[in-house]
C-alpha cells in the first residue's frame, strides 16, 4: 500500500466501519487510489473520509467509488481543484460525483477558483472553504451544461472566511435555504439589495472585513438570531441607533471592537436579546434604557471608558454573566444587588476603592474577578484561599450565619441538635411498621362488631399520600417499559458498571431482586423465589450467573457517595466518578482505634485501604496561588484562547502578551479559575488488570464487532506491534493495511489505540445535532484523561454542543438513540466532576438532564443521579438549580409536584437499595438547603404527602445490614430534620397547627371561616392524625354514641401496630406555642367523643407513656450487686428518641452524678456553644440485670424507647466521640475516642494510627475557630491548646470543629559542657525544642560574656566526645536533640569543614568553591557541591555535575556522609522561604533517585541497605518529612533493581546459525568457524565485563587490595588465558603448515573481534601472538599470506600500546554498543589521574580529578548495558572455561621444538 505503513507507525491511521481519518503525513495521489479501492471493497458502508494535513495535491475521480460517503474533510492540503464537473443533458450525477455528501470541508487549500461541480450535488448542505484564495464565487460551465449555471444543492451552511472576496459574490443571494452564512475575515464593505432574499438565514459573520456603517440589509432578515459584526469601523449615526430594533428573533449580538463612542440606542429595544457583546467601543456610559433587555443572559462591556453603570442595570433579572473589566468604574448602583442571578462577575482593572456592599446579596456568584483596583481589602482577597469569591461567601457567612451560609447536612443536623430540649409533643414516625389497608377517598362503614356497636357511621379517609400516586406509578411505567429502538441500548464502559463493592441481596417480600445482563443491560425483576420473570433475557448460562451475581453483591451502579470502611476486596474496582466525600459524616466513615480493619485512611498513601475521590475533590486540593504558578508552556494554550474569547482589542492582546508569568497567571484565575485546575491534574494510574477480549467493547466496529488487531508472527515480515494504551474505539490500526485489519477482526489480541484527536477537534465533528456515536465515545475517553483537554473542550463551546445532542434526543423520544444520550450525560457528569460551575453557568444545562428522568434505561437514571449528587453540593446555587430543573420537568409532564419523579424512582422497584440512598441524599440536600424553619418544613411536608415515610418504612428493613449503614444514616437525617424542624416549629406556632400543616387541614390562618362553616352544617367531623399523616389520617362523623373504641377498633382492624392497642391513645393538642395543661390532653377513653368536646377538633393516635427504671448513680464503675446502684422510675415518652429522652434524663437526675459532670470552665473558654450541646455526646447503656452489665448495648441515637424492652435498666452516660482531627498538610480524618481518656493518651493514638516515625511529645491538639465582627467585616481566629493531662470530655464544645494535630513546642532539657579552655560550667539547662542552635549559643554566650559568633555547638557524649557538629540554622527539634541529650560549646576555629552542616555553608566563596577561566568548576566543598546540586537558581550544566559526582563520589566520601549530608540538605530550616524549601526537597528526592539509579548492581544494594537502615524520622507537619520517607521506602522495594540490566539470552528470537569448518583435518576446537569462536568468547566474557562496579574503579582497589575487585581481577584472567590459548595454539602445531595455518586463523578470530567491537579479547590475541614463544618463529610467519601479514599488521597498529593507545582511542570514541573495550587503558589512565592529582586542593575537592575519572569511568559504563545476542554453542565455551594455562617455559620449549636455534628452512618439517 505504498506509503500506508508510514502512516500507521506515526499512528496518523483511524478507521472503523463507518469513517476512516488520515492525519499528519504526506500522500502521493497514487497511494490515495489504493485506499479507496480498498475502501471501496472492504468498508461499502463507509460514510465518513477525512484526509488533513497531508500535503495532497489531487483527489482521484475514483473518490466516485465510495457510494455512501456523505462527509468528505480535505483539511489543510494543496488542493486547488475536485475531480468532478458539471453533467452534461446525458449525464447522472451519481456518475461523476458523490451524490449522496451533505458535507464537504475543503478549508486551508489553495483554491483561487470557487469549484462549481460542489453545486450539482443535490444533497449537499454545508460548504466549507475557509482560508482559501477565493476573490469571487464564478461558475466554470462546462460545454454541455448549458448557458446558465445548474444549481442543484440545497445549501444550509456556507464557510467562506479568510479569503480574498472584496465584493459580496451575487452567487450566495441565490442560495436561499441558507440559514449559516460566515464570510469574515474579507475586505467586504457593503451588502447588495438581494441579500434581502435570504428570509432563511439564522446566523450571519461579517467580522473582520471593512463595514464602516451598519448595513442595513440586515435588518430584513426576520429570522435571524445571531449576528456578528466585531472587528469592523461601524460608526454610529447622528441619532445614536444603528437599525437593530428591525430584528425581532436575534438573540446573540456581537458588536465588539468597533468605533462608536456612544451606547446605540435601539439596542435596548430588541426584547429577545440574550448574548450582548459591545466591548472596546470607547462610550462612557450606558443608557439607562438597558433594562428593557429583561431576557439577556450575557453582557460584554469590557474595555471601554465607563465610570459608573445606569439604575436600571438592576432590571437585568436574567443576567448571569457580567464582564465590566478594564473600565473606569469607581462604584456600583444599589439597585445591582437585584442581579440575583449573576453567576460571573468581571470587574477587575476598574476603579472601585471601596469593597461593593452589593454584591453581599448575591448567593449564586460562582466567580468572581476585582484584582488591579484600589480596595484596601485587596491583601485579605489575595490571601484567601478561596479568592475573590471565598471571601465574599465568607462575609456573608459572617453577617447572616443563620442563613447566608451553606451548611453541610451533618453541621445543620448538629445545629439543629443543639437547639433541641425534651418536647414530648414530637410527632412519631415509628409507631406503625405495616401497611395499611385503607383506600383513598373511600367511605368505609365499619365492618368490626366485636363491641356491637353502630355509633360510628362514617369514616372518611382522605390519606394526601394518594393525591399523587397515579402520577407516581405513571412515571414508574415510562421508567420501567421497554421500546423498540433503532439504535442500540445504551450500556455505558465496563468501569462505569463494574461493582464498586458487594451488593446486598433485595429478595425480600417488599422489594425485588434486580438484575442485568451485559448484553442487553435490562433490568428484569425476580420473583421472591429467585425465578426471573422474563426469561428472554437469558440467552445464556454466562448471563443466568451473571444476574445471580448482581442479585447478591451490593451497589454496582455509578455514582457511589459514601467511603466504606471495610478493606477493599483487589479484586474489584473501587473506581466511581460520582463518590464523593461531602454532604456529612456518615456512621460508616467513623474510625475506631484500635480496629485496623476499619481504618479509613484519608490522609495520602496512610492506610493499604484504597478509597475513591471524585475528580473535583482532588482538584480542589490543589493550591491555586500566587506561589504555585506553573511553567508558560503548560497553560500558553489557555491563555492564548482566553484573548480570543474575551476578545480583546489588538492593543491591549500586545500589552497582556507582554506581562509577566506570574501576571498572566493572575490574569488568567479571574477567567478561568476551575478549569484552570486541569493543568495541575493527572489521572491516577489504578494499576487496573487489562480487559479480556470478551469486555463489551464501545462501538466502532465492523458489522458490529470491533476491528480486533492481533500481533504477527515471528515469520511476518511486518514487525511485532508495541504496547499501548487500554483500547477505545474507533480503533488506530498500527502496521495493518485494510485489508489485513478486517482479516484479523474476529482473531484475538489486543487493541492497539492512541488517542491524538483534540478536544478542538471534537467540537468540529459536533457541529451536527445528530453526531456519531464513535465521536462521543472517542470524546469521553479523552476528556476521562483530564488534563488541558477538558479546558479546551469547554472554552470550544462544547457543553452547549453535547447539550444540543440531548435536546434532539429529548425532543424526537421516537428516534431517540439511548446510547448517544448515555455518552452525552457521561460526559457531562465528568464535566460536573472536574468543572462543576462551567456546566452550571451553561444555560439550562441541569433542566436539560433533568428531562430524562423517565428514561427507561437503568444506566441513564443512575448517571442523573451521579450529576444531581454533585451539583446539589454547590453552595448556595446548587439546590436551587437542582429544584429549578425539577420543576421544569414537572411542568413539562403537567404534574402535581416537582419530586414526583424522586419518589417513582424510590417505589420503583427496578432500582436498588443503593440507588436509593444516592437519592435520599439528594432529597436530604435539598431539604437542608432552606434555611428558614417555615420553608423546610413545608418542603418536608411536600414529600411525605408523596409517601415518603410509607418509603423509609419498608427501606427499614434494609438497614439491618451493615453494608447499608449509609443508607441508614440517610434516612435517620431525614427523619432527624423533621423531628427538629417540627420541635421548633411547635414552639413557635403550636401543636396542633403543625398537625393541620401535616395533613390536608386548613391552616390557622383560614380558622375563623372554617368555624363558620362548621358552625353552620348539620355534621360534625373530628379529624384524627396518624403518624402525622404519612400514614392516613380520617374523619369521624359524630354522633353522640361514637366511642373511643369505635376509633381504636377501626385503626387496629386497618393498620398493622407495633404494639398492643391498649398502649396507644388519642392525645389532643394545645392551640398555640406553649403547653397549655387545660387544652393538651389525652382523651378520656371512658366518655364519647362529644363528651370529651372533639367536634370540630384535630387529634393525634399515639403511644401512652411508660415506665422505665433508670439508673441515677453507681458506687462503681462497673457494678456487680444490687446495693452497687441506685434505681429510679420515670414516666417517659416511648416516642421519643434516644438523643430527647438524654436531654429529658440529665434535667431528672441527680447533676453531681460524674457521668453527667460537664465542666463549665471549659466551656466557658470557648464561649461558643451552651452545655446542652453534650446531648448527643451522651448515651443510653441499656442492660437487662446487674449481672448482664457487661453484656449491655448503646441504643443507636436515632432510635425510640418504643422499640426496645420497657423492662431493661437504663444508664445515661458518655459515649465514644468523633473527632475530625486535622493536619498541617491540609488532609482530615476522623476519629473515635474514649471521652474518658486524656489529651496526651489520645495524641499517642493518633501517632500510631497514621502510622508516621515520630515522637508523639513533640505533638499536641489544638482548637481553632473563626468569628467575625459584623462593624468592620473583619475575620479572627480563636485558638486554644488542649492541655495534655486533661480528659476528652472536659472540652464538651470541640465535636463540631476541626481540631488539629501539629508540632507543640516543649521544654526539654539538656546538658551542656564546654571544651577545655573556655569558661563556661557545665549545667543543666531548659530549652524550648523549637529553638535554634544559634539562638542556644547566644543564651550560653551572653551569661558567660563571650562573643556567640566564635562558637559552635556539638552533640556529644556524656565524656565530651564530639558526635555532630549542630546546624545554627535548625532548632533542636530538627536535629532530634531530646531531653539528657548533651552539648558540647567548642571554639569555631576548631571545626572541620567536613563537619560543617550544608545550611550553614556561607556564600560562594574561593574558600568554598573555586572557577576556571572558562567557568568551570575547579575545586568545591562538599556541602557547596551537593547545595549547587539542589539548588533552584542554578546557571551551570547540573547534568554533567550530578553524574560526575555520583560516579565519583567514593573517591572522596563514603555512602555514609553522602547520605547524611542529602538528609541534612532536605531538613529545611523553620525560616526559610516555604515554596523555595518545597522545591529544594523536591531536588533532594531526585538527587536519591539519580544515586541508586547510578550505582552498579552491587553497590546499590549496600546503599539501599544504608537507606533502609537510616531512614529519616517523620512528622506531622506539611514539611515533606513524610514525602521523603514514603519516597525512599518506593525507592527501597522497587522491583525493577531486581531486574538484569543487560537482556537474557532466552528472549531473543532469531539467533544466528553456527559455523563449523569443513577443512580436511582436525584441529580440535579450531575446527569451528573463527567467527563462532569470537562469538562465543565474546559471550563469556561481557557477564563478566557487565558486573563491574564504579566502586572496583575507584582508588586503585585493583592494585592495593584485588579481592575487593572481583570482577576485574576474573576479567584480567579471561584476557591472560585467551592470550595463552592462542600461543599454545601455534606453537602445539609439529609442522610448519598446520602452524601457520592455525596463525591464519588465529588472526581472522582477531580481526572478528575487532568487527565485534571486542577490542578487550582482540588486544589478547594480539598480546598472544606477540609472546616471545611465537615471534621467534619466523619461518611460521613467512609461511602466512600477503592478507594475513597485513591483516595482523593493521590491527596490531590499531592496538598499539605507543602513545596511551592513541589510534585505539578514536576507534572506540565511535563505536556503538554492544562494545567490550580493553579495561587495561582504563586501569592505565586511572592510575594516572590518581598519582598524577591531588584528592583536596586546601579543603576542597579537586573537582578536575573528578572529571578525569568520571570520563575513564563512564567508558564502562557506556558500554556494561547493552549485551551481545549470540546462540551460545556449549562445546566451544566448555573447551575455553577448561583450558589450563600453559607456563612460559613450557610454551618457549614447544616453539623450539617447532623451530630450534640456527635451524635452515629446510629443516622444518
Amino acid at each position: 500500500m505504498g506509503n500506508i505503513n508510514s502512516i500507521l507507525n506515526q499512528d496518523r491511521f483511524r478507521i472503523d466501519n463507518t469513517s476512516l481519518m488520515i492525519e499528519d503525513c504526506k500522500l502521493k495521489k497514487k497511494n490515495v487510489v489504493d485506499y479507496i479501492k480498498q475502501l471501496a471493497y472492504h468498508y461499502p458502508m463507509i460514510n465518513t473520509l477525512d484526509i488533513r494535513d497531508c500535503k495532497l495535491k489531487s483527489l482521484p475521480p475514483s473518490i466516485t467509488q465510495i457510494g455512501n460517503l456523505h462527509t468528505l474533510i480535505l483539511v489543510n492540503n494543496k488542493l486547488s481543484e475536485l475531480p468532478w464537473s458539471l453533467p452534461s443533458s446525458t449525464q447522472s450525477t451519481a456518475s461523476i460525483a458523490n451524490d449522496n455528501l451533505q458535507k464537504l470541508d475543503l478549508s486551508q487549500n489553495h483554491y483561487s477558483k470557487f469549484p462549481s461541480c460542489v453545486l450539482v450535488l443535490q444533497n449537499l448542505t454545508s460548504l466549507v472553504m475557509d482560508n482559501n484564495q477565493l476573490s469571487d464565487l464564478e461558475i466554470q460551465m462546462s460545454s454541455n451544461s448549458g448557458s446558465h449555471p445548474f444549481i442543484a444543492c440545497k445549501l444550509k451552511e456556507l464557510r467562506l472566511a479568510n479569503n480574498n472576496f472584496q465584493q459580496f459574490p451575487d452567487l450566495i443571494t441565490d442560495l436561499v435555504t441558507l440559514q449559516i452564512l460566515d464570510i469574515s475575515g474579507n475586505s467586504l464593505s457593503t451588502i447588495p439589495s438581494s441579500f434581502s432574499k435570504m428570509s432563511a438565514l439564522r446566523y450571519l459573520n461579517l467580522k473582520s472585513n471593512k463595514f464602516t456603517s451598519f448595513p442595513a440589509n440586515i435588518c430584513t432578515l426576520s429570522q435571524l438570531t445571531h449576528l456578528n459584526l466585531s472587528y469592523n469601523s461601524i460608526q454610529i449615526n447622528k441619532s445614536n441607533t444603528l437599525g437593530l430594533s428591525f430584528l425581532p428573533s436575534l438573540e446573540k449580538l456581537e458588536l465588539q471592537h468597533n468605533k462608536f463612542g456612544v451606547f446605540p440606542t435601539d439596542i435596548c429595544d430588541i426584547q429577545s436579546l440574550k448574548i450582548l457583546k459591545i466591548q472596546n467601543n470607547d462610550f462612557d456610559q450606558v443608557p439607562d434604557q438597558i433594562g428593557n433587555l429583561v431576557n439577556l443572559v450575557e453582557l460584554f462591556l469590557t474595555e471601554n471608558s465607563l465610570t459608573t453603570l445606569p439604575p436600571r442595570i438592576g432590571d437585568l433579572v436574567s443576567l448571569k454573566k457580567l464582564y465590566l473589566e478594564f473600565n473606569k468604574i469607581s462604584k456600583l448602583p444599589v439597585e445591582f444587588k437585584k442581579l440575583v442571578k449573576l453567576n460571573i462577575l468581571i470587574m477587575h482593572s476598574n476603579d472601585i476603592k471601596q469593597f461593593p456592599s452589593e454584591l453581599l446579596s448575591m448567593k449564586h456568584l460562582l466567580r468572581l474577578s476585582l484584582d488591579d483596583n484600589p480596595l484596601p481589602e485587596m491583601k485579605q482577597i489575595k490571601n484567601h484561599d478561596g479568592g475573590a469569591i471565598g471571601y465574599l461567601k465568607q462575609l456573608q457567612n459572617a453577617l447572616n450565619p443563620d442563613s447566608g451560609s451553606h451548611a453541610s447536612r451533618k453541621e445543620s443536623m448538629n445545629k439543629s441538635k443543639k437547639k433541641k430540649t425534651l418536647n414530648s409533643n414530637t410527632l412519631s414516625r415509628a409507631l406503625y411498621r405495616g401497611n395499611s389497608n385503607v383506600d383513598n377517598e373511600v367511605i368505609a362503614t365499619n365492618t368490626n362488631n366485636n363491641n356491637n356497636s353502630n355509633s360510628l357511621n362514617d369514616i372518611i379517609v382522605s390519606s394526601s399520600i394518594q393525591e399523587y400516586e397515579d402520577e407516581i406509578q405513571k412515571i414508574i411505567q415510562e421508567q420501567n417499559q421497554t421500546k423498540q429502538r433503532r439504535s442500540s441500548v445504551f450500556v455505558p464502559p465496563t468501569t462505569e458498571i463494574q461493582p464498586k463493592s458487594p451488593r446486598m441481596a433485595t429478595s425480600t417480600p417488599s422489594s425485588s431482586i434486580l438484575t442485568s445482563t451485559p448484553s442487553q443491560a435490562q433490568f428484569t425483576p425476580i420473583s421472591q423465589s429467585g425465578s426471573i420473570s422474563s426469561p428472554s433475557l437469558l440467552t445464556s448460562t454466562n448471563n443466568l450467573a451473571y444476574s445471580l451475581q448482581q442479585s447478591t453483591t451490593n451497589f454496582g451502579s455509578s455514582g457511589s457517595s459514601f467511603l466504606m470502611t471495610s478493606t477493599a476486596n483487589p479484586g474489584q474496582s473501587n473506581t466511581s466518578s460520582g463518590m464523593n466525600n461531602s454532604g456529612g459524616l456518615a456512621p460508616n466513615r467513623v474510625i475506631n482505634l484500635g480496629t485496623s480493619s476499619s481504618t479509613l485512611g484519608l490522609l495520602p498513601n496512610s492506610s493499604p485501604v484504597q478509597t475513591t475521590t471524585p475528580i473535583s475533590t482532588q482538584l480542589s486540593q490543589i493550591p491555586l496561588s500566587d506561589n504555585n504558578v506553573p511553567s508558560f508552556s503548560k497553560f500558553k494554550p489557555v491563555f492564548e484562547q482566553l484573548l480570543e474569547d474575551q476578545d480583546f482589542s489588538k492593543k491591549k492582546r500586545e500589552n497582556l502578551q507582554k506581562l509577566s508569568k506570574q501576571e498572566k497567571w493572575n490574569l488568567l484565575l479571574q477567567y478561568k479559575n476551575s478549569t484552570l485546575k486541569m493543568l495541575h491534574y493527572k489521572p491516577i494510574d489504578t494499576n487496573s488488570p487489562p480487559q479480556s477480549s470478551t469486555t463489551p467493547t464501545s462501538s466502532g466496529s465492523f458489522l458490529g464487532s470491533p476491528v480486533m488487531v492481533s500481533q504477527p508472527s515471528s515469520t511476518s515480515s511486518t514487525p511485532p506491534l508495541p504496547q499501548k494504551s487500554s483500547s477505545i474505539l474507533p480503533t488506530l490500526v498500527s502496521n495493518l493495511n485494510l485489508k489485513q485489519a478486517i482479516q484479523n477482526q474476529f482473531q484475538g489480541g489486543s487493541q492497539n489505540v492512541h488517542m491524538f484527536a483534540t478536544a478542538k477537534f471534537y467540537c468540529e465533528y459536533l457541529t451536527t445535532e445528530t453526531p456519531e456515536i464513535n465521536i462521543l465515545k472517542d470524546l469521553y475517553e479523552l476528556l476521562k484523561e483530564g488534563g488541558t483537554e477538558i479546558s479546551s473542550f469547554i472554552d470550544n463551546g462544547g457543553i452547549d454542543k453535547i447539550l444540543t445532542v440531548l435536546k434532539y434526543n429529548i425532543d424526537n423520544p421516537e428516534t431517540q438513540d439511548q446510547e448517544k444520550v448515555g455518552f452525552c450525560l457521561l460526559i457531562l457528569k465528568l464535566l460536573v466532576e472536574v468543572a462543576t460551575k462551567s456546566v452550571l453557568i451553561t444555560e439550562n444545562s441541569i433542566a436539560t438532564i433533568s428531562m430524562l428522568l423517565n428514561s427507561d434505561s437503568y444506566h441513564i437514571i443512575s448517571i442523573i443521579l451521579d450529576i444531581y449528587d454533585e451539583v446539589v453540593q454547590v453552595p448556595n446555587i446548587g439546590s436551587n438549580i437542582i429544584i429549578e430543573s425539577l420543576t421544569r420537568f414537572q411542568k413539562s409532564k403537567h404534574l402535581s409536584s416537582p419530586y414526583v419523579p424522586l419518589i417513582a424512582l424510590l417505589k420503583n422497584p427496578i432500582y436498588e437499595v443503593f440507588t436509593k440512598s444516592i437519592i435520599f441524599k439528594i432529597i436530604n440536600t435539598l431539604i437542608y438547603s432552606f434555611h428558614i424553619l417555615e420553608e423546610r418544613f413545608t418542603i418536608t411536608c411536600q414529600f411525605m404527602k408523596l409517601g415518603i415515610l410509607d418509603i423509609i418504612r419498608n427501606l427499614r428493613p434494609f438497614c439491618s445490614n451493615h453494608l447499608n449503614e449509609h443508607l441508614k444514616f440517610e434516612l435517620d437525617m431525614f427523619e432527624e430534620v423533621l423531628d427538629n424542624d417540627e420541635t421548633e416549629l411547635i414552639k413557635k406556632i403550636g401543636r396542633k397547627e403543625v398537625l393541620r400543616r401535616m395533613s390536608n387541614e386548613e391552616s390557622s390562618t383560614s380558622q375563623d371561616t372554617q368555624q363558620t362553616a362548621m358552625a353552620t352544617s348539620t355534621d360534625q367531623y373530628v379529624h384524627v392524625v396518624m403518624v402525622s399523616a404519612g400514614y392516613g389520617d380520617f374523619k369521624i362523623k359524630l354522633t353522640d354514641k361514637t366511642t373511643y373504641s369505635d376509633i381504636t377498633s377501626f385503626i387496629q382492624s386497618r393498620y398493622q401496630l407495633k404494639s398492643d392497642i391498649s398502649k396507644y391513645g388519642l392525645f389532643l393538642p394545645s392551640i398555640g406555642n406553649t403547653e397549655n395543661t387545660d387544652q393538651s390532653k389525652w382523651v378520656d377513653e371512658s366518655k364519647t367523643l362529644v363528651e370529651n368536646s372533639l367536634s370540630g377538633e384535630i387529634v393525634e393516635f399515639r403511644m401512652k407513656h411508660v415506665k422505665v427504671k433508670v439508673i441515677i448513680s453507681m458506687s462503681s464503675i462497673t457494678p456487680t450487686k444490687d446495693d452497687d446502684i441506685k434505681v429510679s422510675e420515670i414516666l417517659i415518652d416511648p416516642q421519643m428518641k434516644c438523643f430527647e429522652i438524654v436531654n429529658y434524663l440529665r434535667t431528672k437526675l441527680d447533676p453531681t452524678n460524674p457521668a453527667h459532670l460537664t465542666l463549665l470552665s471549659s466551656s466557658q473558654e470557648f464561649e461558643e456553644e451552651s452545655v446542652d450541646s453534650e446531648s448527643d455526646v451522651y448515651g443510653i447503656y441499656h442492660f437487662q440485670s446487674i449481672n448482664d452489665y457487661q453484656q449491655g448495648q448503646w441504643w443507636p441515637l436515632n432510635s425510640r424507647l418504643l422499640e426496645f424492652k420497657f423492662t431493661d435498666y437504663l444508664e445515661i452516660k458518655l459515649r465514644q466521640r468523633c473527632i475530625r482531627i486535622g493536619f498541617k498538610s491540609g488532609n482530615e480524618k476522623l476519629f473515635k475516642f474514649d471521652p474518658y481518656q486524656t489529651i496526651s493518651y489520645l495524641t499517642k493514638l493518633i501517632t500510631i494510627e497514621i502510622g508516621l516515625k515520630l515522637n508523639s511529645e513533640d505533638y499536641g491538639l489544638h482548637f481553632e475557630s473563626s468569628s467575625a465582627s459584623q462593624g468592620n467585616l473583619s475575620l479572627s481566629k480563636i485558638g486554644k491548646w488542649l492541655e495534655p493531662e486533661k480528659l476528652l470530655f472536659e472540652y464538651p464544645n470541640i465535636k463540631n470543629h476541626l481540631i488539629y494535630f501539629k508540632f507543640r513546642p516543649r521544654i526539654i532539657s539538656v546538658t551542656i559542657s564546654a571544651e577545655s579552655g573556655i569558661s563556661v560550667t557545665s549545667s543543666t539547662t531548659d530549652f524550648k525544642n523549637n529553638m535554634s542552635i544559634s539562638q542556644i549559643i547566644e543564651s550560653v554566650c551572653a551569661s558567660n560574656n563571650l562573643d556567640p559568633s566564635l562558637y559552635s555547638l556539638y552533640k556529644s557524649n556524656p565524656e565530651g566526645q564530639k558526635i555532630k557538629l549542630l546546624s545554627r540554622q535548625n532548632s533542636l527539634r530538627d536535629q532530634n536533640i531530646n531531653s539528657s541529650d548533651y552539648l558540647l560549646l567548642t571554639s569555631k576555629q576548631k571545626d572541620l569543614p567536613s563537619d560543617f552542616n550544608i545550611w550553614d555553608e556561607p556564600v560562594d566563596s574561593p574558600d568554598n568553591i573555586r572557577m576556571t577561566n572558562s567557568n568551570k568548576i575547579s575545586s568545591i566543598s562538599i556541602n557547596k557541591l551537593i547545595e549547587k546540586l539542589t539548588s533552584i537558581d542554578n546557571t551551570m550544566d547540573i547534568s554533567s555535575l550530578r553524574n560526575t559526582f555520583l560516579t565519583t563520589y567514593r573517591s572522596f566520601i563514603t555512602p555514609q556522609i553522602l547520605l547524611s549530608k542529602l538528609l541534612e540538605r532536605y531538613t529545611i530550616p523553620t525560616d526559610f522561604n516555604k515554596e523555595k524549601g518545597d522545591q529544594i526537597q523536591r531536588k533532594v528526592r531526585t538527587l536519591f533517585k539519580a544515586w541508586v539509579d547510578t550505582e552498579t548492581k552491587v553497590d546499590r544494594a549496600e546503599v539501599l541497605t544504608l537507606i533502609s537502615n537510616n531512614l529519616p524520622s517523620q512528622t506531622a507537619d506539611d514539611d515533606g518529612s513524610k514525602e521523603l520517607f514514603e519516597f525512599l521506602s518506593e525507592l527501597i522495594n522497587s522491583k525493577s533493581y531486581d531486574q538484569q540490566p543487560v537482556i537474557p539470552i532466552n528472549n531473543i528470537v532469531d539467533l544466528p546459525k553456527t559455523k563449523v569448518s569443513k577443512d580436511g583435518f582436525s584441529l580440535g576446537i579450531l575446527d569451528y568457524d573463527e567467527v563462532e569462536i569470537a562469538k562465543q568468547i565474546t559471550l563469556l566474557l561481557f557477564p563478566i565485563f557487565s558486573k563491574i562496579e564504579i566502586s572496583e574503579l575507584i582508588g586503585m582497589k585493583w592494585c592495593k587490595n584485588p579481592n575487593m575487585t572481583p570482577n576485574i581481577t576474573e576479567s584480567t584472567t579471561i584476557f591472560n588465558k585467551l592470550a595463552n590459548w592462542v600461543s599454545y595454539s601455534i606453537v602445539s602445531q609439529s609442522k610448519i603448515r598446520e602452524r601457520s595455518y592455525v596463525m591464519t586463523k588465529l588472526i581472522k578470530i582477531a580481526n572478528y573481534f575487532f568487527e565485534l567491537k571486542n577490542f578487550f579479547c582482540l588486544m589478547a590475541v594480539i598480546s598472544g601472538l606477540n609472546t616471545s614463544a611465537v615471534l621467534r618463529l619466523k619461518y611460521t610467519k613467512n609461511k602466512l599470506s600477503k592478507n594475513s601479514k597485513q591483516n595482523l599488521e593493521e590491527l596490531e597498529q590499531i592496538m598499539s600500546t605507543s602513545a596511551g593507545l592513541k589510534n585505539y582511542r578514536p576507534v572506540l570514541a565511535e563505536s556503538q554498543p554492544p562494545c567490550i573495550p580493553f579495561i587495561g587503558i582504563v586501569l592505565s589512565d586511572l592510575v594516572f589521574i590518581e598519582e598524577g592529582n591531588t584528592q583536596l586542593d586546601e579543603t576542597r575537592i579537586n573537582y578536575k580529578k573528578l572529571e578525569y575519572i568520571y570520563n575513564s569511568v563512564a567508558t564502562v559504563q557506556k558500554y556494561s548495558i547493552v549485551p551481545y545476542q549470540f546462540k551460545p554453542v556449549q562445546t566451544i565455551q566448555k573447551f575455553f572455561l577448561d583450558y589450563k594455562v600453559t607456563n612460559d617455559k613450557e610454551l618457549h620449549e614447544l616453539s623450539l621444538k617447532c623451530e630450534p636455534r640456527g635451524a635452515t628452512r629446510t629443516m622444518i618439517e
